[in-house]
């Protein structure tokens, strides 16, 4: 049963990984052109402020402003980044990498345009061109052999009314939530989870289609998502024997099926490929309080049937979840409190039988979070997570009851120039851990230093980190900003 419980963490990761690890501490890239509400922490710079009016909503960059004013509505920013990482421990023997080395040479080229066509719209468009230098081949880092690669992110439209009314449709990031270490009510965009603790943070939310749709009504902002064909997070890499390639335990589930049985995957296309969340958010003394509801394709795929035949036919499909949530935050002196709790209806959950269709049920995922600010220049904070399936039998692999929890320092100092941030998060109903050590040095306005180490580890073989616990990398980049 190791290899089904490996699998199980697997499907889950995505829920229970945090959003922090491998994050830039301070990113302007995403902190300008529309407000976004940073007064918290560097981890809302995604998310776009419900409590914005329309009076201020366009005030978000004042350089754009004046830009804009004196010459043209429109312009034109971006940036490069190289990037190096160097493994530092060895891999087994599944891995292209077997010895210490480097493990990867990255260049990424991002632009962006961005304007106003009018008083009452904005618009942005952005795209990354990303180019891998090399890869591990015969026992060495070896150049060429690559492709460059190209992807559009941001493409929308803003406009809005002076009655408060606000709509952006295009592909977009919509976060949303409070706690960093689990997926509870930010629900509308899967995330990049190909490389754990090494996707950048503004990376890690995949954009999606969607229209997003934002009115006051009283002393409330009420906010409806719809999306269509969001896609689902990203889990792997596509090249075997890679630093993460997922498909290294998928494989390997041949060793628990009986002598003589062989199987066929078949990936099956979402009953409906529509997705809608709605969201009501009031500002307290001191904090808000949200309320969320959505009907959405849970966004890892789980086993929905088996054919009979020769060989046999498992048929994999996106389960259809409504989705039910709360989340808000509290703000008192120098302590800053989080939580948020969901109940996710309509998912799947892995049999202990692996030639059965998974089980269906329930789920309650809770999350609470304290940070502390207190201490100068340093953040404190620590979060812990819980999930709960209802109606629990013991034919589903996965234990009822599950937690994880995360702890993050924080410390910036010579005038915002240099950053330091640790974390130690360890997933949820597993022993698989990630500590990061991170730190960032701003040369100039427009160049910037950073360097991370990444450690994993885990201590059983049905942990999900086992195969991967000596992925230990250490990473640097330069960042030049145009």
């Amino acid at each position: 049963m190791l290899i089904v419980r490996v699998l199980l963490c697997l499907g889950t990761l995505a829920n229970f990984i945090t959003f922090s690890i491998g994050q830039e501490i301070s990113d302007s890239d995403e902190e300008v052109f529309f407000d976004i509400d940073i007064s918290l922490d560097e981890n809302a710079f995604f998310d776009i402020d419900s409590g914005a009016n329309v009076d201020n909503f366009f005030t978000g960059d004042q350089e754009l402003e004046e830009e804009s004013s004196a010459n043209s509505p429109y312009a034109i920013t971006g940036s490069f980044r190289q990037n190096f990482t160097y493994g530092i421990a060895i891999p087994n023997e599944f891995f292209s990498r077997q010895k210490k080395g480097m493990e990867k040479i990255n260049s990424e080229l991002f632009l962006q345009v961005q304007g106003r066509p009018s008083n009452n719209t904005k618009i942005k468009i952005n795209g990354l061109v990303d180019y891998d230098w090399g890869s591990w081949e015969n026992d060495a880092y070896s150049l060429g052999g690559s492709e460059v690669n190209f992807e559009l992110k941001d493409f929308f439209i803003d406009v809005t009314s002076d009655s408060g009314l606000w709509i952006r449709l295009g592909n977009q990031i919509v976060a949303r939530g409070e706690i960093e270490s689990v997926k509870i009510s930010d629900i509308v965009n899967p995330i990049d989870i190909s490389s754990p603790g090494q996707v950048e943070f503004k990376d890690i939310r995949i954009r999606v289609p969607a229209l997003f749709v934002s009115t006051p009504i009283g002393n409330a902002t009420t906010e409806i998502i719809v999306t269509n064909d969001a896609g689902s997070d990203k889990l792997g890499t596509t090249q075997s024997g890679s630093a993460f390639d997922y498909s290294i335990l998928t494989d390997q589930i041949g060793i628990i099926l009986p002598e003589g049985v062989s199987i066929l995957s078949e990936d099956k296309e979402p009953s409906k490929s529509w997705e809608t969340v709605a969201r009501v958010n009031y500002k307290l003394n001191g904090g808000d309080i949200s309320f969320i509801g959505g009907e959405i394709n849970w966004n890892q795929n789980s086993l929905h049937a088996v054919k009979e035949s020769i060989p046999l036919i498992f048929e994999y499909q996106f389960d259809r979840v409504k989705v039910a949530g709360i989340s808000g935050n509290l703000v008192r002196g120098d302590y800053l409190l989080k939580y948020e709790a969901a109940l996710n209806d309509g998912r799947k959950f892995q049999s202990t039988d692996p030639l059965t269709p998974w089980i269906d049920g329930r789920e309650v995922v809770t999350g609470a979070g304290l940070e502390y600010n207190g201490l100068g220049d340093i953040v404190l904070s620590v979060e812990v997570n819980n999930s709960n399936i209802l109606d629990y039998s013991n034919q589903i692999s996965r234990d009822e009851n599950t937690t994880g929890f995360i702890l993050q320092a924080r410390w910036s100092g010579f005038n915002d120039l240099l950053s330091l941030y640790g974390s130690f998060n360890q997933l949820s109903g597993d022993q698989s851990t990630i500590s990061t050590v991170f730190v960032e040095y701003d040369l100039t306005d427009d160049l910037k230093l950073d360097g991370r180490l990444i450690l994993y580890d885990a201590s059983s073989q049905s942990d999900l980190f086992y195969t991967f616990k000596d992925q230990d990398v250490l990473k640097a980049s330069i960042k030049y900003s145009f």
